[in-house]
């Protein structure tokens, strides 16, 4: 689901590989919010969705991505 909000467009509802992704698209940048409850190989599941987004086309090659992880009620 896109939405807008002042400064950003919000890609929200996306989920992949137990990830739960928002994607913030202002505009020189991505701000991608990933929350997860498992922290087990979180960075190699972090670089699969980065992938497999990418592949979507939910980014533009000439923006910067910057990633935050945030885990919830985790282990």
């Amino acid at each position: 689901m896109k939405n807008k909000r002042k400064g950003a467009t919000v890609t929200q509802g996306i989920v992949v590989n137990d990830l739960k992704i928002s994607i913030y698209e202002m505009k020189k940048e991505y701000e991608v919010h990933a929350l997860f409850k498992d922290k087990e190989d979180i960075e190699e599941r972090l670089d699969k969705v980065m992938d497999y987004l990418s592949d979507e086309g939910y980014f533009d090659e000439k923006k910067k991505v910057k990633v935050i992880g945030m885990v919830f009620g985790g282990r």
